[in-house]
């Protein structure tokens, strides 16, 4: 309870979230956190938009529950995201998409306007938003890290994912969490 109750005072202070401790999980790690989102999410025939270049779990994971990954790619040097090209990628078969922001291994992170678009995107489609946000402490453009979650629309559909090991350059810790609405969160769980 300690360590989801600090988990939940961080991201008040630092982002502004107002969390409470039956939304966070804690993980071992933040690869348990995705491997746990996407086998608690991912059914036989659901179709997954991940961004490449991709973390190389993404895609494993998504096979193993029976699922499809659908690769968009970013192009560099900016990697930035395309509204229409993700609703390209959209079928009726689509349930959940991965975002990595920032970006690893391109070491972008998405602009407002992106995930503004990208949030849209997800509510006019009524899909959940997987996001591995472990590197959100590693940022060099000046800017504060802002959470899809934290858009309109978002909070219910989006599970943010956090890696203390990654926060504290620490690694080792292998501790890691993910933070979703009371209901997502329980079912999560």
């Amino acid at each position: 309870p300690e360590l989801r109750d600090a988990v939940c005072d961080f991201y008040r202070r630092r982002q502004g979230l107002d969390l409470a401790r039956g939304q966070v999980i804690v993980t071992s790690g933040a690869t348990e956190a995705i491997a746990d989102c996407v086998l608690g999410l991912v059914r036989p025939g659901d179709e997954v938009i991940l961004f490449q270049p991709a973390y190389d779990a993404y895609a494993p994971l998504v096979r193993r529950c029976g699922g499809v990954p659908v690769m968009v790619d970013l192009a560099p040097p900016g990697w930035r995201y395309d509204a229409a090209a993700i609703e390209r990628a959209i079928t009726p078969a689509t349930r959940v998409m991965i975002l990595n922001d920032p970006l690893n291994p391109a070491g972008s992170a998405a602009g407002e306007g992106e995930l503004a678009e990208i949030a849209r995107v997800c509510v006019d489609h009524d899909l959940i938003a997987v996001c591995d946000e472990v590197w959100e402490d590693v940022r060099f453009d000046g800017c504060q890290h802002r959470s899809l979650m934290t858009f309109p629309g978002m909070g219910a559909r989006t599970i943010k994912i956090g890696s203390a090991g990654k926060i504290f350059g620490l690694t080792g810790w292998k501790t890691g969490w993910m933070i979703a609405a009371p209901e997502l969160a329980a079912g999560l769980a």
